[in-house]
């Protein structure tokens, strides 16, 4: 084989990578629709195992994101089949169904869809930052106190009444960065692995 490859023109060999590229992404859309049936008829149970997820590692011996990524899809692909068309065309790749399936909804799904043709991962996640709703920004107004009045004499602008603040001489309890990263019990934060693909939808 890398003989043979090795005599393909230019042209030849580009052309036949394209076409390994559209057979590929018809495979995976087949593969996902095929995926989400089994899901569906909960059939790992009759492969002797407890989830999904364990099905494909066990069974199809995908790697543990690979398998995380395939399920999600292929549970977003049931409800909206449309991404598997796009998946079929190359349009979209695992990793942007993975960032759509959270937000897609009856009334957003083709927008979105369509909005991440083509797009990496992070051009992706940007597009769905976009559309966070954002705060609404505080409108109220605080009166200046006197002391920093013009003509005052006070040209630090500090009230006469304000709380001292503390110099660095003053004895206090230190303040270590780490605590930064705890949780409100004292423990560190962490992310877990979503639990969702474990069980049936």
């Amino acid at each position: 084989m890398p003989e043979t490859l090795a005599g393909l023109p230019n042209a030849q060999l580009l052309a036949r990578v394209q076409e390994l590229v559209q057979r590929g992404n018809a495979v995976e859309a087949e593969l996902l629709a095929h995926l989400a049936e089994v899901d569906a008829r909960g059939l790992y149970l009759e492969e002797g195992c407890s989830s999904m997820f364990v099905y494909c590692q066990r069974v199809l011996h995908f790697a543990e994101g690979v398998a995380y990524k395939r399920i999600q899809a292929a549970r977003a692909a049931r409800r909206h089949p449309e991404i598997l068309e796009a998946v079929h065309r190359g349009e979209l790749h695992l990793t942007a169904v993975g960032l759509l399936a959270p937000r897609l909804t009856a009334g957003n799904f083709a927008e979105l869809i369509c909005a991440a043709r083509h797009r990496s991962a992070e051009e992706v996640r940007q597009l769905l930052a976009d559309r966070e709703p954002r705060p609404a920004l505080p409108t109220s107004v605080r009166r200046i106190p006197r002391a920093c009045e013009a003509g005052s004499g006070n040209t630090g602008c500090t009230p006469p009444d304000a709380p001292r603040v503390p110099r660095a001489t003053d004895t206090h309890t230190p303040f270590a960065p780490d605590d930064l990263h705890k949780g409100p019990d004292g423990g560190a934060r962490g992310r877990a692995l979503p639990g969702a693909i474990h069980g049936r939808p």
